[in-house]
């Protein structure tokens, strides 16, 4: 009985630190909305919404919002947009 209650323990911990890890994962991923760039993309155009000026996608500023990703010239455009 003893061994088992230990195994029992020992698998609700492990979920629980598994659900914990996927949780402050997915966290991380979702604050994310600062400015990135993406190497190798250059070559791509990307219109501002703001401001209208086409940008180079390496070179834009980046802010993705839930699972959507938007390119702007400028972070002054981008917190225009999302202040």
């Amino acid at each position: 009985m003893g061994l088992a209650r230990l195994f029992l323990w020992g698998l609700l911990f492990y979920g629980l630190w598994k659900m914990a890890k996927h949780f402050f994962t997915l966290r991380e991923r979702l604050r994310s909305t600062a400015s990135q760039t993406e190497p190798g993309v250059d070559d791509v155009l990307v219109k501002d919404p703001v401001c209208g000026a086409m940008v180079p996608k390496g070179q834009a500023v980046i802010h993705r919002s839930w699972g959507k990703t938007t390119y702007f010239c400028s972070e002054a455009c981008r917190d225009k947009k999302f202040g």
